[in-house]
């Protein structure tokens, strides 16, 4: 025996550079980010918990430029980054108007008790 046992290529089995290093899988705080992303999204565009998409935006963007850092190509990544903003975006937005209204309701019911005196 020349001691090659089978037919295994030692250089080639592991240095592998085809893809990332999980066989071809994306990491997973790609797929994290893309998840947070979906579902910070969903909820900063719901009014009752526009709030609760700020964490997950957030989380979302965290995730998406760990993934990119380990695998640039990778779309899920770059998803979960764009829809992170997205979340962050319309949840301080949907924060803010929400603060505005309960602020005028407050004004404007006032308003309204002393108009009718």
């Amino acid at each position: 025996m020349d001691g090659n046992y089978g037919n295994y290529d030692n250089n080639n089995l592991y240095n592998n550079n085809q893809g990332n290093q999980n066989g071809g899988q994306p990491p997973v705080v790609c797929k994290l980010s893309m998840i947070f992303g979906i579902v910070g999204t969903v909820l900063g565009i719901t009014f009752c918990c526009s709030s609760m998409g700020f964490p997950f935006g957030v989380a979302a963007i965290v995730c998406g430029v760990i993934g990119k850092n380990k695998d640039p190509e990778n779309g899920q990544a770059k998803l979960g980054f764009i829809l992170g903003i997205v979340a962050v975006a319309l949840s301080l937005i949907l924060s803010i108007v929400a603060a505005v209204i309960n602020a005028s309701s407050g004004i404007l019911s006032q308003y309204l008790q002393n108009m009718s005196y």
